[in-house]
């Protein structure tokens, strides 16, 4: 790192994993097993959902959650991160919390 520029190329640069994705922005809500049970979701509602149990209102399929991810859940403090996170970081952080989900057959 020379004056806050990083000296790898792009190429280098691996994108950032679902569960790392996680870590960083659902944990504290969302807890570290997605169980609803994060410090700071302890304080709002409605609660954070436990990202183990189904069905998901907006429903549970890669799509679906991204779709949620982008817009936000109108009504609760689940924000939108459209301005946050690329389409692929989306993307795998759906994968990641559908990797939580318990029994998760033919979700769409």
């Amino acid at each position: 790192l020379l004056l806050g520029v990083s000296l790898r190329s792009g190429a280098e640069e691996r994108p950032a994993s679902g569960e790392t994705l996680f870590a960083t922005h659902c944990q504290l809500c969302h807890g570290a097993q997605g169980k609803g049970d994060g410090p700071a979701g302890q304080a709002l509602d409605p609660p954070p959902r436990d990202l183990t149990k189904r069905p998901y209102k907006q429903g549970c399929g890669p799509g679906a959650i991204v779709k949620t991810l982008r817009s936000g859940v109108e009504g609760s403090a689940m924000p939108s991160f459209a301005s946050v996170l690329s389409d692929s970081e989306m993307l795998a952080l759906a994968s990641y919390v559908r990797s939580l989900q318990q029994g998760c057959q033919g979700c769409k």
